[in-house]
């Protein structure tokens, strides 16, 4: 008998002796399976070895060296999948053995575990939790890098070995290559070839892998530009080289100048498409170099006469001096002779037109623009710019306006002719006289009227307009109107600015625009500016217009007053033809006094005959819609309900609406006249409610 098996017996006697009888059995069957298990290990019977130790965990589960012993024996067998299957059982219970970690991580490496290659992390991290090792941490990292399963940690895990390592080129070049990986990692990417250049400072391709790099972080684009610099002087003839060089110096604002020499040499003795077109771009970007731009667009073009977009380029800078837009509306119209429905091309080409005084086909173009593009915010606007009074007409018109509710009565008839016509492309007037008559339940009145306006365009985005007239019907207060606006489509943004200002009697009832002469009362005028914010693009329109200002009205100081207006549209497409849009305006309207009277006092209402709230809230959700009827005439509906809030000397938070819209109808009724009918209907709460009939009948000469 050995001295061990002697010395296990000897324990196994004293054992059965101290212990009861039950526990005397299992401690013998235990020492009985343990001592088999590792006999049989020994002697590489290690199917019996397994059966054993499959015994001892029956009695005592979870026992350490039973796991182990098990997975070994499978594997002495060369049973890998029974054997990884007990390392995991193992593993999931004593995770400080870091070498088994390691073993079973190269185990599931292996291609034929591809599918478990997120246990191989695992394991590996276990592993090295326990021990710091760097060859297991080395292929640690190398796993987390591989495919991009976790960049971060990766990077960190070569962070790590090149704290402990910083001379092995091996471990740092795999790590500067992951870091080219993720632009997150751009600065540490930086760091990594900076170092490389800082020992071998002749390196060609590290430095210009550095350039390349800080070429994308703003900041340090000059030093890029420093070092690709010095690589173009070593390597004069490497044009990818210079071409990157060019394309960095065109990123400095500082360094224009450079970039264009640079493109200037790239484009000599060679026809490179995309480099003139980078080239072309670059010198568009400053009027001085426009004529150069257009050049290099010109070989361009000769290269690819079918090349739309080039030639659009062209032809914007062409309208960028109007006594080029000759040149540019023959390159529009080349662009509409073989894409008709190209929008730009059209609107580009209205725009040419009008410089070159041809309002007709300006407004055809512009016309066509909006047409093939009915959610293009701009073509519609410049659709309607050049539609503005561009032709000479004269236009009749009727209105007859029907006002009930009591003190705000208002009903009469006015009647108008107006005509139109453009002394130049730029400038619009118009001429507008007319008599009018209103009474009330208790008096009534007549007047001439008379209008003059005009609007001067400054250029495509810029205008002003002014109005100036007078109302003789007014018995008191001021008869004259005066009303000035300046709108500009705001370069580089979508928006439309409007302000304005406006001077003209109010007609909220027949005592606030003819006024009371006898009671000396009355003849209110408000004096209003504002701002006006729209923008309108294919999905909304929206608009914002806060105001100020005051009313004048006989007898009675001036009265201030603040309003913000908004609304928002938004196309629909519920009927086929039909231009749908939803949209929601809401008001805000408030009075520093109420002036809503209708007889001398010395208290609120104050004698004004206009509603003048302290607090006037609206809502109104709103349809609008334009349908053709037929080939000659067009309806177009707006009508929702309107919901209000009125707080005055009268009501204190009263609340109320109705519904309010307009319908007009348009009917060509041949190329050089149309007629407009007109039905209007609105409301204040309970104070007043207006409904407006009306039609005009144009003639175009």
């Amino acid at each position: 008998m050995t001295v061990k098996l002697k010395a296990f017996v000897l324990v196994l006697l004293v054992s059965v002796t101290l212990s009861p009888a039950a526990t005397a059995t299992e401690a013998i069957e235990e020492a009985w399976y343990l001592m088999r298990s590792r006999a049989n290990m020994k002697i590489g019977n290690y199917v019996a070895a397994i059966e054993a130790y499959e015994k001892y965990l029956e009695l005592k589960p979870g026992d350490r060296e039973a796991l182990k012993g098990i997975a070994i024996a499978y594997e002495k067998q060369g049973k890998t999948d029974k054997a990884i299957a007990r390392y995991d059982k193992y593993l999931e219970v004593f995770q400080d053995d870091a070498e088994t970690a390691f073993k079973q991580a190269d185990y599931l490496t292996w291609s034929r575990y591809a599918y478990r290659k997120a246990d191989a992390v695992k394991y590996l991290g276990m592993g090295l939790a326990v021990k710091d090792d760097a060859v297991q941490r080395l292929k640690y990292a190398r796993l987390l890098a591989a495919d991009r399963y976790d960049l971060d940690s990766a990077v960190e895990q070569y962070e790590i070995l090149l704290s402990k390592a910083p001379q092995d080129n091996v471990i740092r070049t795999e790590f500067r290559n992951l870091l080219l990986w993720d632009e997150r990692f751009l600065s540490k990417a930086i760091q990594q070839y900076e170092y490389l250049v800082a020992r071998n400072p002749d390196d060609f391709d590290s430095r210009r892998k550095l350039a390349e790099l800080l070429t994308e972080t703003r900041k340090r684009r000059p030093e890029a530009a420093q070092i690709y610099a010095q690589l173009v002087l070593e390597r004069p003839g490497d044009r990818n080289l210079r071409h990157d060089y060019a394309k960095l110096l065109a990123r400095i604002a500082d360094q224009l100048e450079e970039a264009r020499r640079q493109y200037r040499l790239l484009l000599t003795g060679t026809s490179d498409y995309a480099i003139a077109s980078e080239a072309a771009a670059l010198l568009s970007r400053t009027a001085e170099t426009h004529p150069e731009a257009i050049k290099i667009y010109t070989g361009m073009l000769q290269q690819r006469p079918g090349d739309t977009e080039v030639r659009m380029k062209r032809a914007a800078l062409y309208m960028n001096r109007k006594s080029n837009a000759a040149l540019a509306l023959a390159d529009y119209r080349y662009v509409i002779s073989n894409q008709p429905r190209h929008v730009g091309a059209h609107r580009g080409a209205a725009e040419a037109l009008a410089w070159l005084d041809e309002a007709d086909l300006a407004l055809y173009h512009a016309s066509l623009a909006a047409q093939y593009a009915r959610e293009d915010g701009e073509a519609r606007v410049l659709r309607d710019q050049l539609a503005r009074g561009r032709e000479p007409r004269v236009l009749a018109s009727i209105e007859m306006p029907w006002q009930s509710g009591s003190d705000f009565e208002l009903n009469g008839m006015r009647l108008g002719v107006r005509a139109s016509f453009d002394p130049s492309p730029f400038i619009s007037l118009h001429v507008d006289v007319g008599n009018e008559r209103y009474d009330s339940d208790s008096d009534d009145a007549s007047g001439v009227w008379w209008l003059l306006g005009g609007q001067y365009r400054l250029d495509s985005k810029r205008r002003v307009d002014v109005e100036i007239g007078d109302r003789s019907i007014r018995e008191t207060g001021d008869a004259h109107i005066l009303d000035i606006a300046y709108t500009d489509e705001i370069k580089y943004s979508p928006w439309i600015l409007s302000a304005r200002f406006k001077h003209a009697p109010v007609e909220d009832s027949y005592l606030s625009l003819v006024g009371d002469p006898d009671a000396d009362i009355g003849g209110a005028t408000r004096n209003e500016i504002f701002v006006e914010l729209i923008r309108e693009d294919e999905s909304q329109r929206l608009s914002l217009r806060p105001s100020l200002g005051w009313v004048d009205s006989e007898s009675e100081s001036a009265n201030e007053f603040l309003a913000l207006a908004g609304s928002v549209e938004y196309p629909v497409d519920w009927w086929k033809e039909t231009d749908t849009r939803l949209g929601i305006e809401a008001k805000f309207l408030s009075y520093a006094n109420d002036h809503s009277g209708f007889e001398a006092s010395q208290s609120e209402p104050a004698p004004g005959g206009y509603f003048s709230p302290q607090s006037f809230l609206e809502l109104y959700l709103y349809t609008d819609f334009v349908k053709p009827v037929g080939n000659a005439a067009e309806l177009n509906v707006k009508i929702g309900p309107k919901l209000q809030y009125v707080d005055d000397a009268e009501v204190e938070g009263e609340v109320g609406g109705g519904l309010s819209g307009i319908v007009s109808y348009t009917h060509k009724r041949s190329d050089s006249s149309y007629l407009i009918l007109t039905a209007e209907h609105d409301l204040i709460e309970d104070r007043y409610r207006r409904t407006v009939l009306g039609g005009q009948l144009v003639f175009i000469f």
